[in-house]
């Protein structure tokens, strides 16, 4: 039950199933999956192992109690975080976390008696979880960490999983064999041990990672199996066959293989799974699809060996299905189908000889294809063997006469103002004195003054004139404008005048329609003045025109 901090009552109890009482009862203020069963038992339950605070307690496995008289023997490891016993009840793997810069660590001891020796230990940096499993005689074991950051084992930014093989060794550390799977920072995605052979099959790389089967003494491959995009392995409990699956994020097909023949017997399409297990047969799979994973589409189906299904049932939520425990060896271990097998070597003889589909290119842009890179190198070897003709101006033209050349040097340029003008070099062959270079540059320089003196003066002058026009065309512009606005006032004016008039004389029209005697003095003063309003009227409509 939860634990509550008002109360303070034990929330744990161990019960004894033959006599109903309760054996012992304790504190568990927090659980999670590495603490949760807080007690293990040693397959002939005759030691109880209970995890506390930086120790292992050793207790009697017929009738627990947590007192210091009932413990057998403790082992103490600081920060100790999870751990777990051998099939053969005489080792047990201790998982220790990272402590004050120290890398975690899996230790394994021997538990035959109170005096324990450590048999083996394998360190991680970077290491927040270990998930450790033994094979089925107590002898080798594989450690599945986990690190929550990209550091160490791959750049993934959801963290990496590693895979490693430890075979500790009655001698210690120094005669343990310990292997890491995963090369080249490479992640594990699932690992499975044989239920009756010292093998273990291994999902290792990165999407799609390569399916092997490992020897259990050294942990190296025996068998690849190829690449399939799978995260999931599950052994028949007969370790004739296993199940490659593809469930979770992944589409959900899935492949049985024979381990003897090593042969893919089919592939099935199972989306939306969330839960399989084999059956004590070893030749049924079961598959469910259950909430709270999946709150639509749930399901319970049951599969033959070579992918046949035989059962389903929908529900409209389901939580959990899975077998009745049964004792395995009631059921016979059957070979395949020789049917089974003669199609799966067929299909996969057809797959072989089968071209492998290239992978899809990167985009080349036009300018990156081979075509345009023949052009380029074709561009670059007539620039090569182009022959280039040194630029002469005509001051230096080949043959040209000594007096043209001096008519030219003399011709006033065009300069900025302040700028002179570049005298020729003078041969010493010519015998020019050096009065006669002064003279020379002094005339130019008075050449070039003049012309920018003159060219300033004319740049000058033209922009008065503009000016000057500008103004005249700004100043027409406005009394137009003025113009137009008087004319658009008056006529506004008459418009308005025209149209009051033309309103009093309708009146006076409709009054003359009226009796004389029933019209008073104003009336008959508007009468009156009906002939001002019709040449007032006249007026102003010639005015118009």
């Amino acid at each position: 039950e939860r634990y509550s901090t008002e109360t303070q009552k034990e929330n744990v109890h161990l019960w004894h199933l033959e006599t109903g009482e309760i054996i012992c009862s304790l504190i568990l203020k927090q659980s999670n999956q590495r603490m949760w069963p807080c007690f293990k038992w040693t397959k002939d339950e005759r030691v109880c192992v209970r995890m506390v605070t930086n120790e292992l307690h050793f207790l009697s496995g017929r009738r627990p109690q947590l007192t210091k008289e009932a413990t057998l023997f403790k082992l103490r490891l600081p920060n100790i975080a999870s751990f777990e016993l051998s099939p053969d009840c005489k080792t047990v793997a201790c998982f220790v976390g990272e402590n004050k810069g120290q890398p975690g660590m899996v230790k394994v001891y021997s538990i035959s008696s109170a005096d324990t020796k450590l048999l083996g230990q394998k360190s991680f940096f970077n290491c927040q979880t270990c998930n450790m499993v033994w094979n089925n005689d107590g002898t080798s074991l594989l450690m599945t960490v986990h690190q929550e950051s990209g550091r160490g084992l791959s750049q993934n930014y959801y963290g990496s999983t590693g895979l490693y093989f430890l075979r500790p060794s009655p001698m210690g550390q120094a005669g343990q064999n310990d292997l890491s799977l995963c090369t080249n920072n490479e992640p594990a995605q699932a690992s499975a041990w044989s239920p009756n052979t010292n093998e273990f099959i291994a999902l290792v790389g990165d999407m799609p990672p390569t399916l092997s089967l490992n020897e259990g003494v050294r942990g190296v491959s025996k068998v690849t199996f190829g690449r399939s995009r799978r995260n999931t392995l599950l052994w028949s409990p007969n370790g004739r066959y296993f199940l490659s699956g593809g469930f979770g994020n992944l589409p959900g097909e899935a492949d049985v293989w024979d381990k003897e023949k090593h042969v893919k017997l089919t592939t099935m399409n199972l989306p939306c799974t969330v839960l399989s297990d084999w059956g004590a047969d070893g030749r049924t799979l079961l598959t469910a699809s259950i909430a709270p994973r999946m709150r639509v589409d749930n399901h319970i189906k049951l599969h033959n060996y070579d992918g046949r299904q035989t059962l389903e049932i929908p529900f409209d939520e389901l939580y959990y299905a899975g077998w009745r425990p049964m004792d395995t060896s009631l059921f016979e271990d059957q070979a395949p189908s020789p049917r089974v097998v003669k199609a799966a070597t067929a299909a996969a003889k057809k797959a072989a000889k089968e071209p492998v589909a290239k992978a899809k290119a990167a985009y080349k842009p036009p300018s990156g294809g081979a075509f345009a890179a023949a052009l380029r190198a074709e561009r670059h070897a007539m620039e090569k063997t182009e022959v280039k003709v040194e630029y002469r101006p005509p001051s230096r033209a080949v043959g040209a006469p000594a007096n043209l050349q001096e008519l030219m040097n003399n011709l006033p340029q065009k300069l900025p103002p302040g700028m002179t003008v570049p005298l020729p070099q003078m041969n010493a062959k010519t015998g020019s004195s050096s009065t006669a270079s002064r003279n020379a540059r002094k005339r130019a320089n008075r050449a070039a003054a003049k012309a920018a003196k003159e060219e300033e003066e004319a740049e000058q002058r033209q922009k008065a004139e503009e000016e000057e026009k500008k103004a005249k065309e700004k100043a027409a512009a406005a009394a137009e404008r003025e113009a137009h606005a008087e004319e658009g006032k008056q006529h506004t004016t008459d418009d308005k005048r025209l149209r009051n008039l033309r309103k009093k004389l309708k009146e006076v029209t409709a009054l003359k329609a009226l009796p004389s005697d029933s019209l008073n003095e104003a009336q008959m003063a508007k009468i009156g003045n009906e002939s001002n309003l019709v040449e007032e009227i006249k007026e102003i409509e010639a005015r118009l025109g």
